[in-house]
């Protein structure tokens, strides 16, 4: 709640600290806090999924040596 009032543009920091009798370099470093935690999921993906296309006459050995290439290797059962 303090983060949220201390990010509305009308208000300063040091508005909201005084408001609940906190230091306004607390909230500060609330706020950064949040905005990494915010930056850092949004950032991330769970998965992420990416077109795969099998040539018909490659054979398993083949196609895994193209994969170890890439930066994200894939990897699954047939």
């Amino acid at each position: 709640m303090v983060v949220a009032q201390s990010n509305d543009p009308a208000r300063s920091i040091a508005d909201v600290a005084q408001e609940h009798g906190l230091n306004a370099n607390m909230i500060a470093r609330w706020r950064r806090a949040h905005e990494r935690a915010q930056s850092t999921t949004q950032a991330q993906p769970a998965e992420t999924f990416i077109p795969v296309h099998a040539c018909a006459g490659a054979t398993d050995v083949e196609y895994r040596r193209r994969v170890r290439r890439r930066a994200s290797p894939l990897r699954w059962t047939t």
